[in-house]
């Protein structure tokens, strides 16, 4: 980034704090004739959501936790529960620190299953907090025994907990909470509340607010809820709707608490009592629907750390770096930071990602590493020559990337550089790898940092430190946005960054805020989503949908656009599809989905949600799940009434092979008409060149 972006950022991000004169203090208190029953605060928070594998000699593994306020001393600790290898001997053993200071010792020479790890003082003031463990593991006695092996090992098991009681009534006083007491658990629900008759605006707001607490979320945790279906508060929640839109009288008391300006999106932290028990909410209100554009400012993580105050005014959304598709992907996109590779840490952990880009149509991919790394490696050649050489002995060093499980090796040794040098290395790998799955998992790891000699200093330490603007470069073999497309590729291309998405909904309300919530959950790719506008079909026309990609939620008997059009993948009569066409029983069929080019502008996609039947759902969670996750080329999908799901794909194989085979015939009849027409020219000329001759004689 140069200098002049640098400061216009700098500017606007010092702009953005003006315009949201954020207020200190405590939250509002709203007190209500409601019920409010708040539920018992979880006392304790998983370290981990998987178990934890460390294999020695030599490893260790970090947690992390924040405090938004400062605690009294109390009865605050780390439980951990762990197996173990058998054979351990002493002095074997884990090592806790809290903050980098070493805590606790735990020997695994005997059987240890768990152990309790009292929290410091100084872990208990407010900030991030890191809790290190490290394995140190032996198996034999002995001078210079080797103790690698794959029983040298130990687990941290999933129910290990941080006993967290009484943190939580400490937070919510301020925005800067957000989202952290917004996010669900088990039993502990969320809801976004709107108004009973919300705007299209105010549905599509709350939609992205609770999509975006959601992924932050346990499974089916958060839910988008209108005023009338809240019997009680029992936890804290949003609520989101212009003050003329609430028609509850407990809603209408909250929105009003404050005036608000003719401009602008005002954004609340409250307290809601009834009598001594208290809820938190969070409210974002304004007098005009179009101010909900400004909604991605509980959205935008950049922006969310900003939040502070009880109350802000977003009069204008600061710039920010838009997150835009391109056909490179830096590690930092794919969520690896800066790191360091060492006989401690050897390998990342795996990386998931959303490629912005049609997989099958890359070519010639390659993977740009970044990197320097520690002159013992640059200098291997040279050390192994010395009279000391076995202390070099221990082999040479090499830098893995894993592409879809894949390994793509860079022999250090082979580099011309010296150590402590920035290095740039191009590694092509084969665009099968991507196979036909949006998703690309990433690991890199290296081999032989480590030494395997037990008699080497301990101080000749191997290292390469990865920067994070190493890529992974996806070069398109077409950009065209018409080509062919299947199931295989979804979310894309309608969850592209820099395309905006209309989704169409029938005027009748037939689909509910949380059938909706689902589909931009599936829409949300590396924790972002499209720009994203919601319409009721009476009121899209078809100019609008010439410039994005669409998502019709019904039929063409919902939507009279869809009617017009006769050139659907999936072709209706009298209103009914015809899935015969396709190779699917109709009587059996509940829920459909197919995928085409626009029909208004093939630059963009369209994709269809279409049911045979009254009593079923246009979105299930079943079907979307299977779309969001299959690499099957199809582009048409059924649900039976058996909640089975089937698709065209030998459907489609069939037609390309039929239509490889005509292309194929029709060149081979081509082919002999051409050779045949050339063979008559030549006899052709030779009855005239002998003619001639046979005349001058």
């Amino acid at each position: 980034m140069n200098v002049q972006k640098r400061l216009f950022v700098l500017v606007s991000m010092m702009l953005f704090i003006l315009v949201i004169g954020g207020e200190s203090g405590h939250a509002q208190t709203v007190s209500i004739e409601f019920p409010v029953n708040p539920m018992v605060t979880q006392k304790k928070t998983p370290l981990t959501n998987e178990m934890i594998h460390l294999e020695g000699p030599n490893a260790e593994t970090s947690f992390y936790y924040e405090l938004l306020s400062d605690l009294q001393p109390g009865d605050y600790y780390a439980q951990f529960y762990i197996n173990h290898s058998s054979i351990l001997i002493a002095p074997s053993s884990l090592t806790v620190k809290v903050d980098g200071e070493p805590i606790q010792s735990i020997s695994l020479a005997e059987k240890t299953s768990e152990f309790k790890v009292n929290l410091p003082k100084e872990a208990l003031k407010a900030g991030m907090h890191s809790i290190t463990v490290s394995f140190t593991g032996f198996l034999k006695e002995g001078i210079c025994v080797p103790q690698h092996s794959t029983s040298n090992w130990v687990t941290i098991q999933i129910n290990s907990f941080l006993n967290v009681e009484g943190i939580t009534p400490t937070i919510g006083q301020s925005l800067s909470s957000y989202p952290d007491i917004y996010t669900g658990t088990p039993s502990g629900k969320i809801q976004v509340v709107i108004p009973e008759k919300a705007s299209m605006e105010t549905l599509n707001a709350a939609l992205q607010v609770a999509n975006y607490l959601t992924q932050r979320s346990a499974e089916n945790s958060v839910h988008v809820v209108n005023e009338q279906e809240v019997r009680s508060l029992t936890n804290n929640f949003v609520l989101i709707g212009l003050q003329q839109e609430f028609s509850s009288s407990w809603a209408k008391k909250i929105v009003t608490k404050n005036e608000l300006p003719e401009k602008g999106l005002q954004i609340s932290q409250m307290k809601i009592v009834n009598g001594d028990a208290a809820v938190h909410a969070l409210l974002a209100t304004a007098k005009n629907a179009e101010e909900f554009d400004k909604i991605d400012v509980l959205t935008t993580p950049s922006i969310v750390q900003q939040l502070t105050g009880e109350k802000i005014l977003i009069e204008e959304m600061p710039v920010v770096n838009k997150q835009v598709d391109s056909n490179k992907v830096t590690f930092k996109q794919l969520g690896m930071q800066d790191f360091t590779l060492d006989n401690r840490m050897n390998s990342t952990n795996t990386h998931f990602y959303y490629l912005p880009v049609n997989s099958k149509n890359v070519t010639d991919p390659t993977i740009e590493l970044h990197f320097k790394y520690s002159d013992i490696i640059a200098s291997y050649e040279e050390l192994t020559e010395r009279p000391d050489s076995v202390n070099f002995s221990d082999g040479k060093v090499e830098l893995i990337v894993y592409l879809n499980g894949v390994p793509h090796a860079v022999d250090m040794q082979a580099l011309s550089s010296k150590g402590n040098e920035d290095v740039k290395v191009s590694v092509p790998f084969e665009p099968a790898i991507l196979k036909d799955s949006q998703v690309l998992s990433i690991q890199v790891a290296a081999n032989g940092l480590a030494m395997q000699n037990p008699c080497v200093v301990t101080d000749q330490k191997k290292w390469i430190y990865v920067y994070d603007d190493s890529a992974l470069s996806l070069p398109m073999a077409t950009t065209n946005p018409s080509s062919y497309l299947t199931f295989s590729q979804f979310p894309f291309p309608f969850a592209k960054h820099d395309n905006e998405l209309i989704i169409v909904v029938p005027d009748s309300g037939e689909v509910s805020e949380n059938e909706l919530l689902r589909l931009y959950g599936s829409l949300t790719t590396n924790n972002a989503t499209p720009k994203i506008s919601i319409v009721k079909t009476s009121d899209v026309n078809e100019s609008q949908l010439k410039k994005s990609n669409v998502i019709f939620v019904g039929g063409p008997k919902m939507h009279p656009l869809l009617k017009k059009k006769d050139n659907l993948v999936v072709a209706y009569q009298n209103g009914v599809a015809q899935l015969t066409e396709h190779g699917f029983i109709h009587t059996s069929t509940g829920m459909f989905a197919f995928l085409q080019p626009n029909v208004w502008n093939n630059d963009y996609g369209m994709l269809v949600f279409d049911k045979m039947s009254d009593a079923t759902s246009y979105l299930p969670k079943e079907l979307l799940s299977f779309i969001r996750n299959t690499e099957v080329s199809s582009n048409v999908i059924v649900q039976v009434n058996t909640d089975q799901i089937f698709t065209n794909e030998q459907w489609i194989d069939e037609k390309e092979e039929q239509g490889i085979t005509k292309t194929k015939d029709e060149n081979d009849y081509f082919g002999w008409v051409a050779a045949f027409i050339g063979l008559m020219a030549i006899l052709v000329l030779l009855i005239v060149f002998f003619k001639r001759k046979k005349i001058k004689g």
